[in-house]
């Protein structure tokens, strides 16, 4: 009896999962909503919020539905984001005044200096590592090519 039970579990599990066949048709939707020029927009162009009378509502990037979460995070931390050079420019300009700090021997002002330089080169590094997460994500949703070629 508990054979029967665990081979009718999963069978429904079977049941649920998509098939090959489903996963393609999928693919084959997201291409032709993507049209014919293969949804080559930059992450800053490409982001469209679709009205609340549209199915669903939400957010359409190149023809794929996504998440609010998701559109913030491509628009704050996608491919043309400035959210990394603005941290670099923030560290530099702090690592400058600690610099400026120690050459003037004030040793309170080098110590904070060279504190927030850290937290600011840790959430530098931080925002680096959640584009590349992001990017991959876009990546995986056919939003931006998968090669340098501009093929998916």
């Amino acid at each position: 009896m508990a054979s029967l039970a665990s081979h009718l579990k999963a069978a429904a599990a079977a049941a649920q999962r998509p098939t090959r066949q489903a996963a393609q048709d999928e693919r084959q939707r997201a291409a032709r909503l993507r049209g014919p020029a293969g949804g080559r927009a930059t992450a800053s162009q490409a982001i469209a919020v679709a009205s609340p009378e549209e199915e669903g509502g939400g957010h359409v990037m190149n023809g794929v539905r996504i998440s609010a979460f998701e559109a913030y995070m491509f628009e704050w931390f996608g491919k043309d984001s400035a959210v990394i050079p603005l941290g670099v420019f923030m560290t530099s300009c702090i690592l400058a005044s600690g610099l400026l700090s120690m050459q003037q021997k004030n040793r309170v002002n080098q110590q904070y200096a060279m504190r927030s330089r850290v937290i600011a080169q840790g959430i530098t590094i931080g925002a680096m590592m959640t584009s590349l997460g992001v990017q991959e994500r876009q990546r995986a949703l056919g939003i931006i090519p998968r090669y340098r070629d501009g093929s998916y």
